[in-house]
């Protein structure tokens, strides 16, 4: 809204109604050498509203930042827990007593390196360059039967409790399903390496 006073000295009140339900009261007065080019004022609750609204913003977004930091901490030290309870499970290896005698058929690219395996645990190493998404399900076979192995993934070696004697390891579903059968194929040998 624009006022233009034509000469100094006159005095007035003017109402502002707005759409939004507020009533404005103002009192004009002409001055011939005073001259207050614009005029601007403010709703205090409709700040207090907007301030209140970016500090629960904040307060929301903080929050989240902090969850995902304590999240992020914690899946890290659940990790290395997780590798430490796998190192301590293990045991010491002696490469004297690993038993070697495993050989694998199939030619999916995540065909193991090498299969080995001592008294209470088989080690499935696979090739260099697989990644976590290409890493395949180890499943125990026998009497044609399949079970799903309770495995991880420790320095690039899948470690699985016990030491069954034909592993399938498989990646996909259906007739899309890449599979490679590892099995204990000769008595226990220190330098057959498996991954024929």
């Amino acid at each position: 809204m624009m006022i233009k006073p034509t000469q100094a000295g006159l005095s007035t009140n003017l109402v502002v109604t707005t759409d939004k339900g507020r009533i404005y009261y103002m009192h004009l007065v002409s001055n011939k050498t005073e001259y207050v080019p614009m005029v601007s004022w403010y709703d205090p609750a409709a700040m207090t509203r907007d301030l209140s609204a970016e500090a629960l913003a904040y307060a929301r977004q903080k929050a989240e930042l902090e969850a995902t930091i304590a999240a992020t901490k914690l899946a890290a030290e659940q990790a290395k827990a997780q590798r430490v309870v796998a190192d301590k499970s293990v045991g010491k290896l002696d490469p004297t007593t690993l038993d070697f005698g495993y050989s694998c058929t199939g030619e999916a690219a995540f065909k193991p390196a090498r299969v080995f395996a001592n008294d209470t645990h088989t080690f499935i190493q696979l090739p260099p360059g697989t990644s976590a998404s290409d890493a395949p399900a180890v499943f125990n076979v026998s009497n044609n039967e399949t079970e799903l192995l309770n495995s991880r993934l420790v320095n690039g070696y899948y470690i699985i409790d016990g030491k069954p004697a034909k592993l399938s390891l498989v990646l996909g579903v259906g007739n899309s399903a890449q599979t490679v059968q590892c099995q204990k194929s000769s008595p226990n040998s220190l330098f057959s390496w498996g991954g024929k």
